[in-house]
């Protein structure tokens, strides 16, 4: 599973966020799956001074579909 979002601004056409994520799921039996990813959020100009332009989620999960 893969998506990417794109906001540019309005008002400031050099302001603009990304957010994407990236998974992938691998089932274990018939209905237990495992499902890991990153996600990146990119701001072209977070607020305060020394923010990070990029911040980067990973995630892991357990689940069970019915």
């Amino acid at each position: 599973l893969q998506y990417t979002q794109y906001f540019p601004s309005l008002e400031d056409k050099d302001k603009f966020l990304v957010n994407s994520q990236h998974t992938l799921r691998l089932s274990v039996t018939g209905n237990l799956f495992v499902q890991g990813g990153v996600i990146f959020d990119y701001d072209s100009q977070p607020g305060g001074p020394g923010a990070e332009k990029l911040d980067v989620k990973y995630l892991a999960q357990l689940g069970w579909s019915f």
